[in-house]
């Protein structure tokens, strides 16, 4: 059985224009790396829909995972979800129980009631798994499309490390083929060339 293609989409215009690394890339690579899984490629990608979308179709036509972070907030310029139905020909459909929660969130954490603005994140493909955020008002979500699973966690990197470590690998443990145990050993050398090794 070969190995699940895995690549991974940042998704957010502070990406691309320098303001702003992308340390959560870096950060799914390792997890997936220590759970004996390997990511192809990383890629960033600014707020237009257009492009979100197109590199999301690329994806999916050659990797079997599509794991994405960023644009899951309650701005206009946070796309991903209407970028993930696009593509998937799917319309997005509220979820009762994610409002809820984001409406409790707000209460409990900030104390006041809930923007408009942010019912945008209780908004699904139909279809997508939820996948609940213990940090922030932002779920992720699961779906499988054109022969691939694609998972979105928030681009809030606390937020993100949380989910990917509680919902993601788990979810990617039952979903995938198990993984091949993966040894690494670290050399540090010195008073030699890279190049004459």
């Amino acid at each position: 059985m070969t190995e699940p293609r895995i690549e991974v989409l940042s998704i957010g215009a502070e990406l691309v224009d320098g303001s702003t690394a992308d340390t959560n890339a870096a950060e799914i690579a390792a997890a997936l790396g220590e759970a004996g899984r390997r990511v192809a490629s990383c890629h960033a990608v600014g707020d237009e829909p257009a492009e979100v979308t197109a590199l999301l179709r690329g994806m999916m036509q050659r990797c079997d995972v599509c794991i994405c972070t960023g644009g899951l907030g309650p701005t206009r310029d946070d796309v991903t979800r209407e970028a993930v139905a696009r593509v998937c020909g799917r319309q997005l459909k509220l979820d009762d129980a994610s409002l809820r929660a984001i409406r409790e969130r707000y209460a409990a954490k900030y104390g006041r009631a809930m923007p408009q603005s942010s019912r945008r994140q209780a908004m699904f493909p139909e279809g997508a798994e939820i996948i609940p955020n213990n940090y922030g008002t932002a779920p992720g979500l699961a779906i499988e499309c054109g022969g691939a699973l694609i998972i979105c966690m928030p681009g809030v990197p606390r937020e993100m490390r949380h989910m990917l470590r509680e919902g993601v690998l788990p979810l990617l443990r039952k979903r995938l083929p198990p993984a091949r145990h993966i040894r690494t050993k670290v050399l540090r050398l010195f008073g030699i060339s890279e190049s004459s090794l």
